[in-house]
């Protein structure tokens, strides 16, 4: 009981936290962004890596197509964050789909 309450106080006060930061400084609240983004990737690693015992750089790779394909539209297409967020996705979805066909396919 105790151990959930204190577990819903934390989850609630990381929910308002970019809220505070985005009204002190832009800076600290792309730091806490960013933390974010790179722990749920490395918790991500973690399950391949550290519980299944597999060494998979898959993920580095999906990450930096999505977020090379993001950059790129928001900077040249001057397009919004909530518009380029889905199409990074669906085109990092078809770089995969030609990777697994070519891993999958048979050799003869």
């Amino acid at each position: 009981m105790k151990r959930t309450v204190l577990t819903f106080i934390i989850a609630a006060l990381l929910l308002v936290l970019p809220l505070l930061l985005g009204q002190v400084s832009d800076f600290w609240l792309h730091v806490v962004i960013m933390i974010g983004v790179f722990s749920i990737l490395s918790m991500g690693l973690n399950v391949i890596i550290g519980y299944a015992g597999q060494f998979a750089l898959g993920h580095a790779a999906f990450y930096g197509i999505g977020a090379y394909t993001a950059a790129l539209l928001l900077i040249h297409y001057n397009l919004s964050f909530w518009l380029v967020l889905p199409i990074a996705a669906v085109i990092t979805g078809f770089f995969w789909f030609f990777i697994r066909d070519a891993r999958y396919s048979p050799a003869r």
